[in-house]
């Protein structure tokens, strides 16, 4: 679903509950000045529980947002039935780290135990090093 749609929907979520609550009150307290106390929170309730549904339903329809609750297990699992990753075991006899350049994350060189080198490289590899 387009963006645009997406945030179109999701206004029309929070808004038309609130105007329609708003007409209600307007209909049972004509004069703006004689409105109870209540309808503040009333007004708030609806914002809140409108504004609930409408960041469910835009997780719901935005897939980056919606992977993002998923464990990195649950992630891994998917690539993998898709094709998309698979494990290899890597035996290093050494390694070394290269400083990064701006912001692109670590560079590690791994010297492997068949002679070849592996390089890796990204933000990703911050998690795993020590402090």
């Amino acid at each position: 679903m387009p963006t645009v749609l997406r945030w179109f929907i999701a206004n029309l979520i929070v808004f038309a509950p609130l105007l329609l609550v708003i007409q209600q009150v307007h209909t049972w307290y004509p004069n703006d000045d004689d409105w109870p106390w209540w309808v503040a929170a009333l007004l708030i309730g609806t914002l809140l529980v409108a504004g609930y549904g409408a960041l469910r339903f835009w997780f719901a329809t935005d897939p980056d947002l919606r992977e993002t609750w998923k464990s990195t297990e649950e992630l891994i699992a998917e690539l993998e039935a898709k094709n998309l990753v698979r494990r290899e075991v890597f035996h290093a006899r050494r390694a070394f780290q290269v400083e990064e350049t701006e912001d692109e994350g670590s560079n590690y060189f791994l010297e492997l135990a068949n002679g070849r080198v592996l390089f890796i490289s990204g933000q990703m590899l911050y998690e795993y090093e020590p402090d």
